[in-house]
């Protein structure tokens, strides 16, 4: 079963803007300023968040969770 390349596009975007998302509710919750962070660890929690996010959509597609 291929996947169309519009539908992994779709979920890459998705799990990276789902990433960001988590990544600024975590630090408001937290009380911690992005900014003290500095840019690397920032983009390192968002590649790891939206790695996760985006193995999550891929397996619920192949598992047939897509109508």
């Amino acid at each position: 079963m291929r996947m169309n390349r519009e539908t992994m596009v779709v979920m890459i975007c998705m799990a990276v803007m789902g990433a960001i998302g988590v990544f600024m509710l975590i630090c408001a919750v937290a009380g911690i300023d992005v900014y003290s962070l500095g840019l690397g660890a920032a983009a390192g929690f968002i590649t790891g968040f939206a790695g996760m996010l985006f193995s999550v959509l891929l397996l619920s597609y192949y598992n047939g969770f897509r109508k």
